[in-house]
C-alpha cells in the first residue's frame, strides 16, 4: 500500500466529511497524453495493460499517446491523505478554511508559520492532515461520460440540478488551464472510501 497527498478544496473536503463525495476526477496530463502508449485498467483487477497506439483498443482510444503507469499515482488499495487550505485563527493557532475546525497534532493547537507560508492547501503538512481514504478503483474516461449517479458522488445533490453543477464546477476549477468541460478531457476516476 503506498500513501499519497490530494489537494480537495473546502467544498470537497466538506462533501467527504459529510460522506456525500466519494469519487474524484483528476486530469490526465498532456504531456503523458503525448507519448505513444496507452493504458487500459481492467475493473476486475486493476492490472495495467500497455498498448502502442497504432494498436489501441476502442475502450481506451482516448487515452493513447500515452498514459504510463509510472506516472499514474493512483491504485486500489493506495491510501490518500487531504491537503486542505489552513488559515490563523483569532489567537494565531491553525484551523482548516472549509469549516473553522482547529487543526490539532498530538492533542495540541497546531501552530503554522504564517509569514513564511501561503495558506494554500500545497504546503499542508501530512501531520495536518485530518482526512485520509481508502483507494477502491481507478478507472480512465473523459469527463463528460460521467453519469447522474457519479455527479452525485462527486458531490452532486438533487437530480434536477446535479448535471449543471457538475459541469459549472469543473469549469470553475479548470477551464482556465485549457482542461474545460467542451475540451472533454480524459480524466482518473478515482473511487474512495473515507477511513474512520
Amino acid at each position: 500500500m503506498k500513501e499519497h497527498p490530494i489537494a480537495f478544496d473546502a467544498e470537497s473536503v466538506r462533501g467527504t466529511i459529510d460522506g456525500i463525495k466519494t469519487q474524484t476526477r483528476r486530469i490526465i496530463p498532456q504531456r503523458i497524453l503525448d507519448n505513444d502508449r496507452c493504458e487500459v485498467l481492467p475493473e476486475e483487477n486493476n492490472i495495467p495493460h500497455f498498448f502502442h497506439a497504432t494498436d489501441c483498443p476502442d475502450c481506451c482510444e482516448y487515452a493513447c499517446g500515452g498514459y504510463f503507469f509510472e506516472e499514474h499515482p493512483y491504485t486500489k488499495g493506495d491510501r490518500l491523505w487531504v491537503k486542505e487550505a489552513l488559515r490563523p485563527s483569532a489567537s494565531g493557532v491553525a484551523v482548516y478554511a472549509a469549516d473553522g475546525t482547529p487543526v490539532m497534532v498530538d492533542g495540541e493547537s497546531f501552530a503554522w508559520r504564517w509569514k513564511s507560508h501561503r495558506l494554500w492547501s500545497t504546503f499542508m503538512p501530512r501531520v495536518a492532515a485530518r482526512i485520509t481514504l481508502d483507494v477502491v478503483r481507478v478507472r480512465v474516461e473523459r469527463i463528460q461520460d460521467i453519469t447522474l449517479d457519479e455527479a452525485n458522488a462527486e458531490g452532486g445533490a438533487g437530480e434536477a440540478i446535479v448535471a449543471r453543477w457538475f459541469r459549472e464546477r469543473w469549469d470553475s476549477l479548470n477551464a482556465n488551464r485549457g482542461y474545460g468541460w467542451d475540451k472533454n478531457p480524459p480524466v482518473r476516476v478515482i473511487q474512495f472510501r473515507l477511513v474512520p
